[in-house]
């Protein structure tokens, strides 16, 4: 443990001394100096081991300054956390810091402060040893102003320090927090990503469907094109056929035409043949 302005060792009885006088001085006008509470403030009460915190006491209703100072500052449960490190404020001109088992004890004197108001006199850092609870107790013995006129201390705060194996940082629960709702949130997005890979799928076997149905159809459209082209091929070919038998038959009549038994085959021709027999055989008996 490291203790600030600490004074040589061959100044103990006067500290000592000093320290007697002062004390007793102060008895005798404990209330001239009215009353004070006494706070006592954590920086962070979640810590790991091997985490620090800073205790500050502070004089709560100073009226004249605090020139003496005779307290404790001790640990319900040493095993917890240990003191590191002491600070006495305003510059005493007397100090001394003396290790307990459980804290340590705090004796200053001839110290210079701020005159009204909240004072913090001494700070204590306080180290996290093992997993558990501790509270810091405060006991002030003596308190007295500048003038040497002693307070009368009220109430006396009593935090507690929580020193988990894990982690002592409140700040973690936040971050843990936020990580669930991230897997909370991943989890509808995965839900949604299957069920998109389901509507695909499906909106794929309803493309392959169509493209099945729409398969027979085009065959089926193209037998029908084949067999109209068919029809119209025979068609064509009937027709060339049918031109051909008819110049076929027109041939003959057209080589008969020629000859002269062509006018006898009409029934023009045929008449005017019995016209001229008649005519003949009119002749002939007419002779």
């Amino acid at each position: 443990m490291t203790v600030l302005g600490t004074r040589s060792g061959a100044r103990a009885a006067v500290c000592t001394l000093a320290f007697a006088t002062l004390f007793a001085s102060t008895i005798g006008v404990a209330a001239a100096a009215g009353t004070t509470d006494i706070g006592v403030a954590t920086e962070r009460d979640a810590l790991a081991p091997g985490d620090t915190t800073t205790v500050e006491v502070v004089v709560e209703d100073a009226d004249g300054g605090v020139g003496a100072l005779n307290a404790t500052v001790t640990l319900s449960n040493p095993d917890t956390a240990s003191v590191e490190n002491v600070t006495i404020h305003g510059d005493p001109g007397l100090e001394r810091v003396t290790e307990r088992a459980d804290g340590v004890e705090l004796s200053a004197a001839l110290a210079d402060t701020d005159d009204a108001g909240s004072v913090t006199v001494a700070t204590v850092v306080l180290r996290a040893e093992r997993a558990g609870q501790t509270s810091v107790d405060v006991d002030v013995r003596a308190l007295g102003d500048e003038d040497g006129a002693a307070y009368s201390v009220g109430h006396v705060d009593r935090p507690t320090i929580a020193v988990d194996e894990v982690s002592g940082s409140s700040s973690d629960a936040p971050t843990s927090s936020t990580s669930t709702s991230d897997e909370t949130a991943s989890e509808p997005a995965d839900d949604e990503a299957a069920s998109g890979s389901a509507d695909d799928e499906a909106a794929s076997g309803s493309a392959d469907d169509e493209a099945a149905t729409e398969s027979p159809n085009d065959a089926s459209a193209d037998s029908s094109e084949t067999q109209d082209a068919g029809d119209n091929d025979e068609q064509t070919s009937g027709d060339d056929r049918d031109g051909s038998d008819g110049s076929a038959s027109a041939a003959p009549l057209v080589e008969t035409s020629g000859s002269p038994m062509t006018a006898l085959l009409t029934p023009t021709g045929a008449i005017g043949s019995v016209v001229v027999l008649l005519g003949a055989f009119v002749l002939r008996r007419l002779r």
